[in-house]
């Protein structure tokens, strides 16, 4: 299932109430996201790890869990 990035986020911002007050504070603290980025990465990595179906998923193709912590 291939999925349009665009289209993804578009949906997400709607599902999620995501105002353009939000984006503007979101936008004002990207250089503090960029710093613990990585750290976030593993606690959600770790999360859904601990979801038997999630981590199924990630796991189902050799190399997924490694590209995504490069994204």
């Amino acid at each position: 299932m291939s999925l349009d990035p665009q289209e993804f986020m578009t949906k997400m911002e709607k599902r999620v109430n995501l105002t353009n007050e939000d984006k503007v504070l979101l936008k004002s603290q990207a250089d503090w996201g960029k710093e613990i980025a990585s750290e976030m990465a593993d606690h959600f990595y770790t999360y859904l790890g601990n979801d038997e179906e999630m981590d199924a998923i990630m796991k189902e193709k050799e190399g997924r869990m490694e590209r995504l912590r490069v994204t």
